[in-house]
């Protein structure tokens, strides 16, 4: 619409090991003090007017390329996100001792406790090999526990709307390390899954889900707990939730950074021109709204999405 393109860097850069065209291809972390070299993404349309790059968190430091000319940049601050910094811990305890509340910290532990004791519990990450049937079994497992989970939350979950390209990119990614596919077992029954990306010696956590019967134990705590361990015993440097606040998030994350969008206007079009400063301010009070828990709160698009695809699946 009107010569707008849009992409979302976060998601291409973990999904995709790409940059949008706009940028040079090497990126620098902040957080983990390190520069990544990815593939550059082909121009998606050279007819666009306007290209909005979405959710660029604030720790990326981006250069654009000199080499795609006839554009002006403007910047627009969005959401928070909240990420593991991993680079001063060497031991689990240690980012407990120094993130954690003794009270959180006590509770957390005694629901592990508890759990271990009464089911027949092991932990499995798989990073760089994984039985084919297996993954399929795995897999099938967490969409059926994400259609539970949000069936009761009534509200549409966008990864189950791609399934079959992110269980076809999640296999091959897990084969070369790009991701990693963490388990919560009671006996070989999978309780919790969490699927990861890797960029360099960063994690970003795409999607997790855990039984409903198993609620009390607060699994996605122990999750957590076992994936941190993890990340410092592998050189991890920096585990990031993604886009989306919860309380889950902000009690264990110990960085809190911001999302920006760019917007590229072509100088040339007038169109572009006029567009531009609109576009802007639509994104900067959407965000407004979203800060007073108007948007993602007492109005959410996926809890509507949901209400219709149940009413059209109800009529057939």
């Amino acid at each position: 619409m009107f010569g707008l393109a849009i992409r979302k860097m976060v998601f291409t850069m973990y999904l995709e090991q790409s940059i949008p065209f706009f940028f040079k291809s090497k990126l620098y972390n902040s957080l983990t003090e390190e520069s990544t070299t990815l593939k550059k993404e082909e121009v998606t349309s050279k007819k666009s007017r306007l290209f909005l790059v979405k959710d660029i968190p604030d720790y990326l430091k981006l250069e654009t390329d000199p080499n795609v000319q006839g554009y002006t940049c403007k910047r627009i601050k969005q959401y928070p996100g909240f990420a593991l910094n991993l680079k001063s811990y060497d031991t689990l305890d240690s980012y407990l001792l120094n993130h954690l509340s003794k009270r959180n910290r006590k509770n957390i532990l005694s629901k592990k406790r508890a759990l271990e004791k009464k089911f027949n519990i092991h932990y499995e990450v798989y990073h760089g090999a994984i039985d084919k049937d297996l993954f399929e079994t795995l897999f099938e497992n967490f969409k059926d526990l994400l259609t539970s989970r949000f069936d009761t939350k009534k509200m549409q979950n966008r990864n189950l709307q791609e399934w079959d390209y992110l269980k076809n990119l999640s296999y091959t990614s897990i084969l070369d390390k790009k991701a990693s596919l963490f388990v919560i077992y009671d006996n070989q029954v999978p309780i919790n899954l969490t699927l990861n990306f890797h960029v360099g010696s960063s994690i970003y956590s795409h999607m997790q889900s855990f039984k409903e019967a198993y609620k009390k134990f607060s699994l996605g705590d122990i999750s957590m707990l076992k994936q941190i361990e993890w990340c410092i015993e592998n050189q991890v440097l920096h585990y990031d939730f993604v886009i989306g606040p919860s309380y889950y998030k902000q009690k264990w994350a110990n960085h809190r950074y911001t999302y920006q969008y760019a917007l590229f206007i072509k100088r040339s079009s007038p169109l572009a021109r006029i567009l531009a400063p609109i576009l802007v301010l639509f994104h900067t009070l959407k965000q407004f709204l979203r800060s007073k828990n108007i948007i993602g709160g007492a109005f959410s698009l996926d809890r509507i999405k949901h209400i219709i695809t149940f009413k059209k699946t109800k009529h057939k």
